[in-house]
C-alpha cells in the first residue's frame, strides 16, 4: 500500500520545515518521498518509531541526519495510507523529545476534532 503525507496545517509545517538547516531539510524531504513509495515496515534507510497515543516519528537510520518528522496515520483512501505530518524538527537532545511529542499530540487532537 502506498503512503501519502499531508500536513495538519500547510503554513505551520512549511515554516517548521524551512527552519531546518538546508542540508537536513534536503535529507528529510528525500526520506519522506522515499517512505511514501517504500514497502510497509521500516524500509532502509527509513526508521519509524511508535509512541503512545498513535504518534510516529520518521527519521533516517544515520544519527547524523538531524531532521525528524512526527505524524499519525489517518484513514486510508484509494489504496493509500494517509499520514498526517504533525511537526518537523531538528534533533537537538533526547530531553527535548517530550515537548515535541506534546506539541504533536495537541496538533493531532486538533486535527481529529476538526474532522479533516
Amino acid at each position: 500500500m502506498r503512503r501519502e503525507f499531508e500536513p495538519f496545517d500547510e503554513k505551520t509545517i512549511r515554516a517548521e520545515f524551512d527552519s531546518l538547516p538546508r542540508k537536513d531539510r534536503a535529507k528529510l524531504a528525500a526520506l519522506i518521498e522515499f517512505y511514501e513509495d517504500a514497502d510497509i515496515g521500516n524500509p532502509y534507510p527509513a526508521q519509524v518509531d511508535a509512541y503512545e497515543g498513535g504518534v510516529f516519528r520518521l527519521r533516517h537510520v544515520k544519527a547524523s541526519y538531524q531532521g525528524r518528522a512526527l505524524f499519525y496515520v489517518n484513514e486510508s483512501r484509494e489504496g493509500a495510507q494517509r499520514l498526517i505530518l504533525l511537526t518537523i524538527y531538528k534533533k537537538e537532545s533526547a530531553s527535548a523529545l517530550a515537548a515535541v511529542l506534546d506539541r504533536a499530540r495537541r496538533r493531532m487532537a486538533d486535527h481529529k476534532r476538526r474532522g479533516l
